[in-house]
C-alpha cells in the first residue's frame, strides 16, 4: 500500500498543473462602431491589472500584428502565399495560447473586429458583413478552444449612419443616395450575422448585447463576456473612442479634399449625419425591431441576449439561451 500511497502528491500535483492550464477563450468580434475602439484602449491600459486576476487579453496590439494574417480569406479564392501565411497565422496563435496557459491565464478575451470583416466591405457590398460565415469558419478553426463569442449590434440606421460618416473621415469615396437606397432596402441583417456566428462556432456560446447598453462601460462590456471576472480591474467609465464627426466636421473634412459639391449635400450645423431619408430610416428601424425581438425571443436557441442598462428591471436581463 505504501508504494501507490506515495504517488498521490505527485499525481494531484499533475492534476493542480493540468487546472492551471486550462483555457477559456472568448472572442469578442465586434460588430464595427459598437464601442469597440474604447473597450480595447481600456483593457490594454489595464492589461497589468487584468492579469492578476487571472485574465488575459489580445486587442489589435496583437491581432494586427500579424497574428490574423491569411485566415479570413475564402480558401477558394486564396493564393499560394496567402495559404502559407495562414498556416502561420496558425500556428502562432497554437503557440501563443500554450504561453497563455503555462502563464496560468484562466481566461483570454481576444477583441478584434476585423475578424468580421472590415467596413470599407460592408460600404461596398452595401450589406452586413458579406463573407462573415467562411471567414469565422476559417478563424474558429484556429481558435478551437473558444468558450463564448461577444457581439454588440447597433440599431441599422445609426450603425450605416456612422459607418457612411466613416468613410468621409477616412477618405474613402462618399457613399452616395443610390447606396443609401440599397442599403434601406437590403435584407440582411443582424439576425443573418448571428445565426452565421452560432454555425461557426457550434460547440461556443454566443452572447450579444446592444450597442446602447454599452457606451461609456467597458466593465458591463467584459461582465457580459466573462460573467464578470475582471470587472474589479476596470474604471466605471472610458472616454469614448473613434466616434463620428459631426456634419460640420465632415463638410470641413470634404472641403479640404476638394469634394465641394458633397460637402454642400450635407447640411450645415454641428448635430450627427444622417444621410438616410425619412422612409429608409423608418425601413432600417423596422428591420432592427425585428432583429431585437428575435434576441429576445431567444434567437432560436442560438445566442443569449444580454440588457443591462440603468432602470431595466432585473427580470429583463440575460435573455436567451442559460449559461
Amino acid at each position: 500500500m505504501s508504494a501507490p500511497i506515495a504517488h498521490i502528491p505527485a499525481a494531484l500535483a499533475a492534476v493542480t498543473r493540468g487546472a492551471r492550464r486550462l483555457l477559456e477563450v472568448i472572442l469578442h468580434i465586434g460588430a464595427h462602431r459598437t464601442a469597440t475602439t474604447s473597450f480595447q484602449q481600456t483593457l490594454e491600459a489595464n492589461r497589468a491589472n487584468l492579469r492578476k486576476t487571472g485574465l488575459g487579453f489580445w486587442g489589435p496590439a496583437q491581432t494586427r500584428a500579424g497574428l490574423l494574417d491569411g485566415l479570413g480569406r475564402d480558401p477558394a479564392q486564396a493564393t499560394a502565399a496567402g495559404r502559407a501565411r495562414a498556416r502561420r497565422s496558425r500556428a502562432a496563435i497554437a503557440a501563443a495560447l500554450a504561453a497563455e496557459r503555462d502563464r496560468g491565464t484562466r481566461r483570454l478575451v481576444v477583441s478584434e473586429e476585423n475578424m468580421m470583416g472590415t467596413m470599407r466591405g460592408n460600404l461596398a457590398a452595401r450589406a452586413l458583413y458579406p463573407g462573415l460565415a467562411v471567414r469565422l469558419a476559417r478563424i474558429g478553426a484556429a481558435f478551437p478552444e473558444v468558450r463564448r463569442v461577444a457581439l454588440g449590434v447597433r440599431g441599422l440606421e445609426d450603425y450605416w449612419a456612422s459607418a457612411c460618416a466613416y468613410a468621409i473621415a477616412a477618405g474613402l469615396p462618399v457613399v452616395g443616395p443610390s447606396a443609401h437606397a440599397a442599403i434601406a432596402a437590403g435584407p440582411r441583417s443582424w439576425r443573418d450575422v448571428v445565426r452565421e456566428t452560432a454555425a461557426a462556432f457550434p460547440r461556443a456560446e454566443v452572447t450579444v448585447w446592444a450597442f446602447d447598453d454599452v457606451v461609456g462601460r467597458p466593465a458591463a462590456q467584459l461582465a457580459m463576456m466573462t460573467g464578470g471576472a475582471g470587472t474589479a480591474a476596470l474604471p466605471r467609465a472610458a472616454r469614448r473612442q473613434n466616434a463620428s464627426l459631426p456634419r460640420d466636421g465632415l463638410r470641413a473634412t470634404l472641403a479640404r479634399r476638394g469634394a465641394l459639391a458633397e460637402a454642400a449635400a450635407i447640411p450645415p450645423g454641428p448635430g450627427r449625419y444622417m444621410p438616410f431619408d425619412r422612409d429608409q430610416r423608418a425601413a432600417l428601424r423596422i428591420r432592427y425591431a425585428a432583429d431585437l425581438a428575435w434576441l429576445r425571443s431567444g434567437a432560436a436557441g442560438l445566442a443569449r441576449f444580454i440588457e443591462d442598462r440603468p432602470g431595466l428591471s432585473p427580470g429583463r436581463r440575460g435573455q436567451g439561451i442559460p449559461t
